[in-house]
């Protein structure tokens, strides 16, 4: 009498197992490259979000109408400081902490304004760079690295008269 086998053998279930291991192996690391690629252009979009307020509220102060109350007479800083408070931006490095504003260190989650480049001191971090020409955002990713993103702002009135010393509303038109 012949009997038939009913069932996979051993060495047939460790081969689908060991395809099943390199597949997950393969996917993992494609998708950690992806999760760390959004977090990258999140971080990115915040600065330049940053960027685009106040390059749109130094339009506003032109035409006599800004929203922001710190920003008429004010320096950079405070103005990015309303302009952060009133927005919904968190950083996506630190489980979509709120940023906090600084002027004299970098770190986690925060948001450096000053007049020179502040080094990396966690991830996450957005040094925002005014000079008496430009206003530039630099965005620190989770590997330590800096991502640049700047806007000449040279036409601007308020935000980079060529007498700026960090306060906004410098030059009238």
């Amino acid at each position: 009498m012949k009997t038939t086998q009913k069932g996979f053998s051993l060495i047939e279930l460790l081969v689908v197992i060991a395809i099943i291991g390199i597949l997950a192996a393969v996917g993992t690391t494609g998708y950690q490259s992806y999760i760390d690629s959004a977090k990258n252009s999140s971080a990115v979009n915040n600065a330049a979000a940053i960027l685009s307020a106040l390059k749109n509220e130094d339009l506003a102060m032109q035409a006599g109408a800004g929203a922001y109350d710190n920003c008429a007479a004010a320096t950079v800083a405070a103005c990015v400081d309303d302009i952060v408070s009133a927005s919904t931006l968190v950083d996506p490095f630190n489980s979509n902490a709120d940023y906090t504003l600084s002027t004299s260190a970098g770190g986690d989650s925060t948001i450096y304004v000053g007049t020179a480049t502040l080094a990396c001191a966690g991830s996450g971090q957005i040094n925002i760079v005014v000079s008496s020409t430009s206003i530039s955002a630099e965005v620190c990713s989770a590997s330590g690295e800096t991502v640049q993103t700047s806007t000449d702002w040279s036409q601007l009135k308020d935000f980079a008269p060529s007498t700026f010393d960090g306060t906004i509303g410098d030059l009238t038109s």
